[in-house]
């Protein structure tokens, strides 16, 4: 068999070994911040909250992931946020995932099923800070990018909806390759569309485990060994590697074995 068809039989071994893999993950921690006179957040409610109230006050939601079950030097392919909205007054709004600027706390405070909030306790984070009370957020409301990671349209039907985009999953690759920069998202609902935008979504915390938020991602895990051997798509006559199939490699397999009996 010529070099060139084991080396290409090589590579797509190579590539079946990593395959992809999918893994759903709750987050580590999530709150809500409330914006209010008092200091108020609610690190261990069973609810998060986003939009703004019939008062005009708003709410926003932090969620953040660990990511150390995925092994480093992982690709990440396609990332989904589902969150399940158990209330809402409002119609059809856009509610939008923002890459969170800054670590985070997550104490003891609890909202309840209400969205009025609970007194900040010490490591919480608030409207004004981000561990109360040591840490200020850089802006009231809590520091975020001005791009959406992703965006949905959430009707208002009780139910899950989800949240996907390619930046979403590139949110997830830096933090894959650079943990330290893991401040999670910043949850965000229509704050410009008047009063009475508020959603309710279910937390981590949340007695029912099936209506948690879920965090989807599928990777493709780094080769053992180091990256597998390059050929130029001139290494197979009329083909590109990426045109490749297993049924080639099964062929070229076949005719190595007969030639070797």
């Amino acid at each position: 068999m010529p070099v060139r068809c084991l080396l290409a039989l090589l590579v797509l071994l190579s590539s079946a070994a990593q395959a992809q893999t999918q893994i759903a993950l709750t987050p580590s921690r999530d709150t809500v911040l409330f914006e209010s006179p008092a200091e108020l957040s609610s690190g261990q409610g069973p609810h998060l909250f986003c939009g703004r109230l019939l008062t005009g006050e708003r709410r926003r939601s932090l969620l953040a992931f660990d990511f150390s079950a995925i092994p480093p030097g992982s690709t990440i392919l396609d990332v989904t946020l589902t969150l399940y909205l158990s209330k809402t007054l409002s119609g059809p709004v856009t509610v939008s995932l923002h890459r969170a600027i800054g670590n985070w706390g997550e104490a003891g405070s609890d909202s309840g099923s209400g969205g009025m909030g609970d007194s900040a306790r010490m490591g919480d984070a608030s409207w004004r800070y981000r561990v109360f009370d040591q840490d200020f957020w850089s802006t009231e409301g809590g520091d975020f990018a001005a791009q959406a990671s992703a965006q949905t349209l959430v009707s208002g039907l009780i139910g899950p909806y989800d949240w996907s985009d390619p930046d979403l999953a590139r949110d997830v690759q830096d933090w894959i390759d650079s943990p330290a920069g893991n401040d999670g998202w910043m949850l965000i609902g229509a704050e410009n569309s008047g009063n009475q935008t508020a959603m309710r979504f279910e937390s981590r915390e949340n007695f029912a485990m099936t209506r948690r938020p879920t965090l989807t991602v599928s990777y493709r895990g780094a080769p053992a060994g180091g990256p597998p051997p390059q050929l130029p798509p001139s290494a197979v006559p009329g083909l590109g590697l990426p045109g490749l199939s297993l049924l080639i490699a099964l062929t070229l397999l076949l005719g190595l074995r007969r030639r070797v009996g």
